[in-house]
């Protein structure tokens, strides 16, 4: 009897395991991405954007992979490895988007959780890069381009109209020193003292 009882649940747990098999091979990371793009309403070219991305970035390192046998050590790998190419802002397009295939994973209970969360500060933010303005010698030096441009005439003209409106249409408001009104286009202002 008590062998009988080891051989039916040995069984059991062989079903299983053939079952869990067959799920896994189903379940990888590369699958569920394609099933999260496919269910996204975006352009086409957004979307061969993103898959080129995971196709280049992640599906070589994870992509066979069931999507429950992951761990953040394989992300963590992933996002360092493409940030120390030189490529942040790919690695931060990377993450976000393994997120976003994960918190799919977890809501068609494919897997338990999103092993992007722990390793989410891992990779430092991108440094912004704000452009100076032009001063008026730059300013002169590019209206000098447009005129020598090849380009048509109409563009020529346009960007000649755009700065002559930025430029001359823009008065400097005019402050009455009396009582502290700023007089604008818009109208007059009270400063704050």
């Amino acid at each position: 009897m008590f062998l009988r009882r080891l051989d039916s649940n040995g069984n059991q747990t062989r079903q299983s395991d053939k079952i869990r098999k067959v799920n896994d091979t189903s379940n990888t990371f590369e699958l569920i991405a394609k099933e999260w793009l496919q269910m996204k309403d975006w352009a086409e070219i957004t979307k061969k954007r993103r898959l080129d991305m995971l196709e280049r970035v992640v599906s070589p390192a994870i992509g066979k992979l069931p999507v429950r046998e992951f761990t953040p050590h394989h992300i963590l790998k992933i996002l360092q490895e493409t940030a120390k190419r030189g490529a942040p802002t790919v690695a931060a397009e990377a993450r976000r988007n393994i997120s976003s295939v994960f918190e799919l994973a977890v809501a068609t209970l494919r897997a338990d959780s999103d092993p992007v969360w722990p390793v989410r500060k891992a990779i430092p933010a991108n440094k912004t890069q704000h452009k100076q303005a032009l001063n008026p010698q730059q300013i002169g030096k590019l209206l000098s381009c447009f005129d020598n441009s090849r380009g048509s005439y109409q563009v020529n003209y346009c960007m000649w109209l755009m700065w002559w409106a930025l430029a001359v249409l823009q008065k400097p408001p005019k402050q009455n020193g009396q009582n502290s009104i700023l007089i604008t286009p818009c109208g007059p202002f009270q400063l704050r003292e």
